[in-house]
């Protein structure tokens, strides 16, 4: 987790002196020097606002990796904006109004679309293959962040969810074994028959969870 977090935390801090390195719109030119002279270094300090949620657990663990990287880059100083879940969101809004949000963002599926489509998100897209390389990621993982024609976030990491179940139960629904992989038709199929049976057939998620990775196995979001 923390080798994650760290790595998230270099790479958008990557991408946002990137776009502001060149704030002043000047443009560097071509061309000889004279020896022994040097390009001016800049040496401007430069602090970051970053929000995220979670139990304390997270907390510690992402204030460890700011300091790790605060200690590794000097002149960058992180501000920290944690929330748990409910007071973090409460939070978010009114600064997306004042356009106030923090530079680096922790976002939900649930509202990254939302941020994006008010252009209060960054579109990746430009940096990838150059300041961005994704060639180590999963194609997969990549376009998870992918809201419309742009990318506005990266995951921290992916699950993979599971599904048990009881032989036993499902011989007696007349089911000897479930396909490796199987489709929406055969959980649907089982599913009839466990109800036929006098089973509840669930795998523990909400609808919407579940309504989410069906969209996405039908290519849409």
């Amino acid at each position: 987790m923390r080798k994650n977090l760290l790595f998230l935390l270099g790479f958008l801090l990557v991408l946002f002196l990137v776009a502001c390195g060149n704030e002043d719109g000047t443009e560097e030119t071509g061309g000889e020097t004279s020896e022994g002279t040097a390009e001016e270094e800049n040496t401007d300090d430069i602090t970051l606002r970053i929000a995220w949620w979670g139990e304390q657990t997270r907390n510690d663990y992402t204030l460890e990796v700011i300091e790790l990287f605060e200690e590794k880059n000097p002149g960058i100083t992180i501000e920290p904006e944690y929330a748990s879940w409910d007071d973090y969101w409460q939070k978010l809004s009114p600064q997306a109004a004042a356009n106030e949000l923090p530079d680096i963002i922790a976002m939900d599926q649930s509202y990254i679309s939302q941020y994006s489509q008010n252009g209060q998100l960054a579109d990746l897209s430009p940096f990838i293959g150059n300041e961005i390389d994704v060639s180590n990621i999963p194609e997969d993982v990549v376009n998870t962040g992918e809201i419309n024609d742009g990318l506005y976030g990266f995951n921290l990491g992916v699950n993979a969810l599971g599904f048990q179940y009881n032989p036993e139960v499902l011989s007696e629904i007349g089911v000897d074994t479930i396909p490796e992989e199987w489709t929406w038709d055969d959980f649907m199929e089982i599913s009839d028959k466990a109800v036929e049976a006098g089973y509840y057939f669930d795998n523990g998620h909400t609808a919407d969870v579940i309504l989410n990775y069906y969209l996405r196995t039908q290519g849409k979001r």
